[in-house]
C-alpha cells in the first residue's frame, strides 16, 4: 500500500496540466476580427478540447475555428 501511495505521489509531483494550444491571435490570423465573438469562439473551442480529454490537436481546433468563422 505504501508503494502505491509513493507512486501516486511521484506522479503528482511531476504532472503538468495541459495547456490550451490556441490564443486569440491565432484566430485573428485566420480571419476572425477581435471582439466578443472571438472570445466566445475561443471559449467554445477550449470547452471542446477539454471534453475531448485534451486530445483535439491545434490543427483540428484551427479547422473548427475556420469553419465557425466561415459560417458567420
Amino acid at each position: 500500500e505504501t508503494a502505491t501511495y509513493a507512486r501516486l505521489l511521484g506522479f503528482a509531483e511531476h504532472w503538468k496540466p495541459p495547456v490550451f494550444p490556441l490564443k486569440g491571435g491565432d484566430l485573428v490570423e485566420i480571419g476572425m476580427p477581435a471582439g466578443r465573438e472571438l472570445g466566445a469562439l475561443l471559449k467554445e473551442l477550449e470547452k471542446a478540447w477539454e471534453e475531448s480529454g485534451f486530445a483535439l490537436s491545434r490543427d483540428t481546433l484551427l479547422e473548427r475555428a475556420a469553419a465557425a468563422i466561415k459560417k458567420n
